[in-house]
């Protein structure tokens, strides 16, 4: 699934390059930026990580 496909399945505005700041319920923030799609899914290098 591409980049666009995942903006029109999900309704989100999700773009390569874009910042992103992910939360799981009861853990703190976490800053990152999209690097990538596959398969549906996002890569996202957070912040201090070399890898995505």
């Amino acid at each position: 699934m591409s980049m666009k496909a995942i903006r029109e399945t999900h309704g989100v505005p999700a773009k390569r390059g874009q910042r992103v700041r992910f939360t799981l319920e009861g853990s703190a923030p976490r800053l990152g930026t999209i690097r990538s799609a596959n398969g549906g899914s996002l890569y996202v290098q957070f912040d201090g990580e070399g890898f995505t």
